[in-house]
């Protein structure tokens, strides 16, 4: 279904999925974040007629592999990278691991595909989630989608043409320092958080509510964030979505920075030639991507609404492979979902409905004390019997007092896991344990403890529309999720 926010096809719960290799926490926190570039072409209007000069000392590459453009809809495929490379400020390069053997090279952090049509004048973002399993075109292996990027933009193109049968005709690029300068040259951008907002891996930290005002460094932090946590009755509780969540809320971001970018004035051409110097070192395109074709994208859309952008997210079910969590396309979801974002003709029938969310009286849970604070695990398993979870016994931990608490599960029983953590006052981290028996996962207290919460209802879905040119809904957040102000 097209809408004007998050169009998802049904999908079971997310998760957060494990790495393939032995993690480490510096790969733990990835780069995120590029999103700013589809914001950006989007936004650009009538002031990129002048400053054409500045256009032409973007990097430009030569892409084996790209489809022939034609005069027809145009999708352009739009990276940001993991790698640290660029990183200048030398306490940016401290906080996400550059130089580190975790760090090293290079994997596409963010992956969208901008579609723009010139026919409709509609343009539309879908999000290909980095943890998608796929087979990685020219190899005889399957891995997750970002990994292919490692040897280059061709062949993450060429695995999402032949995979998911999307045609790409251009590419873009934007390292660190790219995105920072951008929402730097605008001045920055207003969030609206509905709730406390924290990060430990991505650097988040809000600790006010309302509307906020972020800085290029605050925003990444925030538009890259996979472990986000809200404050909510007095207790942190994690989102528990993973990189869907962060999808979602990127979308948001897009919005929020077109926006700010009209406003700033971006048609006028000393504002356009402000904001392409901050970036024009920090991007690179395909070398068909001519500063012609760039202007005459920025021409035809120069009067988009940010709220009319549609955007989607690929639908995908959680996975174990090789005792990893990864992400599966849904089918026939995953087709229905590409074909509306090419704009090709009527929507499907609807597929057969996601099967219902994991109830806490599925879920076996073994609780120990780790913090040392007496009858700890006894008062826990209480309230877990109360929230309806199977408690199968309680203990002590063994080891030193964790501040954290910690939710271990056993194989495949990641989503259990997921549901547990929603539930823990204070906050938990969850990680497998291949030797944990007798129990779907086990909960061990950490210092910061604060009992068992209950989640807050989830929002409802957008209603189906009867046919893709129905009028798009307005996109549905969650309560905790940060929006425009």
């Amino acid at each position: 279904m097209a809408t004007r926010g998050d169009t998802i096809a049904p999908e079971r719960p997310a998760t957060r999925p494990r790495h393939l290799r032995p993690r480490r926490w510096p790969r733990r926190v990835l780069i995120g974040g590029n999103v700013a570039v589809a914001a950006v072409v989007l936004a650009a209007g009538l002031g990129y007629l002048y400053v054409k000069l500045r256009l032409g000392e973007i990097n430009s590459v030569n892409i084996p592999g790209l489809t022939a453009a034609t005069s027809g809809a145009t999708n352009i495929l739009v990276v940001g990278s993991d790698t640290r490379s660029n990183l200048t400020d030398p306490n940016a390069r401290n906080a996400f691991g550059a130089g580190t053997n975790a760090t090293a090279g290079q994997r596409s952090d963010v992956t969208m595909v901008l579609h723009i049509d010139p026919k409709s004048k509609q343009a539309s973002v879908l999000s290909i989630p980095r943890d998608l399993y796929v087979p990685i075109a020219g190899t005889n292996r399957s891995d997750r989608i970002n990994s292919s990027f490692g040897n280059g933009p061709q062949q993450l193109i060429q695995t999402i043409q032949t995979d998911l049968g999307i045609p790409v005709h251009h590419f873009v690029s934007m390292n660190f320092d790219g995105f920072q300068g951008l929402v730097n040259a605008v001045g920055g951008i207003d969030v609206n958080f509905p709730d406390p907002a924290k990060d430990a891996f991505s650097g988040l930290n809000i600790t006010k509510t309302g509307c906020q005002h972020l800085d290029g460094a605050a925003a990444l932090s925030l538009a890259r964030s996979r472990d986000y946590q809200y404050l909510a009755n007095g207790s942190w509780h994690f989102d528990g979505e993973g990189d869907l969540g962060r999808i979602r809320r990127q979308h948001t971001f897009i919005r929020i920075l077109m926006a700010k970018a009209i406003s700033a004035g971006i048609r006028n051409p000393i504002t356009a030639n402000s904001l392409i110097s901050s970036a024009v070192h920090d991007v690179t395109i395909d070398n068909k991507l001519s500063t012609g074709d760039i202007l005459g994208l920025a021409m035809r859309f120069r009067s988009l609404d940010p709220n009319n952008l549609v955007t989607y997210t690929l639908p995908t079910a959680p996975a174990v492979i090789g005792g990893a969590d990864v992400l599966r396309l849904q089918q026939p979801a995953g087709t229905q979902t590409v074909n509306q974002f090419l704009g090709k003709g009527q929507p499907p029938a609807p597929s057969t409905p996601a099967p219902p969310p994991l109830a806490p009286s599925s879920v076996k849970v073994q609780v120990l004390n780790g913090s040392g604070t007496a009858a700890q695990a006894s008062r826990a398993a209480t309230e877990l019997k109360s929230a309806g979870f199977v408690v199968t016994g309680t203990g002590n931990a063994a080891g030193t007092h964790p501040a954290t608490s910690e939710v271990l599960y056993a194989p495949g029983k990641q989503q259990a896991a997921q549901l547990l953590q929603g539930r823990v006052g204070g906050g938990a981290s969850i990680q497998q344990d291949p030797a944990l028996h007798g129990a779907d996962v086990s909960l061990v207290t950490g210092t910061s403890f604060s009992g068992i919460t209950p989640v807050a209802a989830p929002a409802p879905a957008p209603a189906p529309a009867a046919t893709a040119p129905a009028a798009p809904a307005p996109p549905v957040l969650p309560p905790y999720d940060p929006r425009a102000c």
